[in-house]
């Protein structure tokens, strides 16, 4: 009879050891699978950060090129500024000289008709 005891504790753990282990490779089973989704996603996420990283490196590309072609052409508004600015100074003179001519052509008039 003891036997028979000891036989059917044996056989219970047995039993419980079984259905221990069911639980953990099960357990294993779905901790592999969160592994490799992580990991997954992950990759992922590691792409987009690539794929954002480049996108960025090319919007600073072409700001800077836009802040290059700005300088350039505030470079050149100044230039055509200072061109502006000659012949503004060169029309005066034109003017002064043109005014003074006329004073010149009048006198002239006036002489002759006193004559």
């Amino acid at each position: 009879k003891g036997f028979s005891i000891v036989a059917n504790e044996v056989k219970k753990l047995a039993e419980r050891t079984k259905d221990s282990v069911t639980e953990v490779s099960e357990l294993s089973r779905k901790n592999n699978a969160q592994v490799k989704n992580v990991t997954d996603m992950t990759v992922q996420v590691n792409d987009l950060v690539q794929n954002g990283y480049e996108k960025m490196n090319k919007i600073t590309e072409s700001f800077t090129m836009i802040m290059e072609e700005v300088e350039s052409s505030k470079k050149q508004s100044k230039y055509i500024n200072t061109e502006l600015e000659s012949f503004a100074s060169y029309f005066k003179e034109i003017k002064q000289s043109v005014s003074h001519l006329a004073q010149t052509t009048d006198d002239l008039t006036q002489i002759i008709q006193d004559l």
